[in-house]
């Protein structure tokens, strides 16, 4: 792993990960003995995190949206537009654009994607229009630049083939998106057997260093 991606997942680390306050005491103590400290769960999400495509990490980066807070109780789900958080009972209350709740313990114990969902949704939104308001996602055909906007029309086009809803359980656009881009990320053989025509949009597209050069 390069020594650019190490730097930028610290930051991402430093700048937009958060834990719940009193996290382990909100625990029911079984699940709180799960966890080796209250930061291993983002220590396995940046483990994950560094199958992703680099452009996508240093977009997310630099939009300063989609905090990751790690709580003890759901909903767990990405919450887009103005959210306020308080990290102590008599701390600071921050104001933030978009954020994605995860289970501290779904971490140790969850399936994935799926307890990376909120995440997963989050970058739908960000490719989409900068994950501004409630509207406007990259699985839906929207794009924040042009050549985005290009990858997204593709993508709907290729969604609406149908070719691997079943055997990942997607019930719309943007559950396929989640899933599949988690899927080339961890398992592209997989997904290439699944949907070809996908995997090849997004070799090209979301996973090329050089689309990202442009599309930015």
């Amino acid at each position: 792993m390069s020594q650019e991606v190490e730097a930028l997942l610290r930051a991402i680390w430093r700048d937009q990960m958060h834990v719940e306050p009193r996290l382990l005491e909100a625990l029911p103590p079984a699940s709180a003995r799960l966890l080796g400290h209250i930061w291993e769960p983002a220590e396995m999400l940046l483990a994950d995190l560094r199958r992703f495509p680099l452009g996508l990490l240093r977009f997310w980066h630099q939009s300063r949206r989609g905090h990751i807070v790690f709580a003890a109780q759901e909903p767990f789900v990405y919450r887009p537009g103005p959210q306020a958080w308080q990290g102590r009972r008599d701390g600071p209350v921050y104001h933030w654009e978009g954020v994605c709740f995860l289970s501290a313990v779904g971490a140790k114990t969850g399936g994935k994607p799926t307890v990376w969902m909120p995440l997963l949704r989050f970058f739908d939104h960000l490719l989409g229009n900068y994950a501004q308001g409630d509207g406007g996602w990259f699985s839906e055909g929207h794009g924040a630049s042009a050549p985005l906007a290009r990858a997204a029309e593709r993508f709907a086009e290729l969604e609406a083939l149908h070719y691997g809803h079943e055997a990942l359980l997607a019930a719309s656009p943007g559950d396929y998106f989640a899933h599949t881009l988690w899927l080339r990320a961890m398992d592209r053989q997989r997904l290439n057997v699944l949907d070809p025509l996908l995997c090849k949009l997004y070799d090209t597209t979301l996973f090329d260093p050089a689309f990202w050069r442009r599309a930015l």
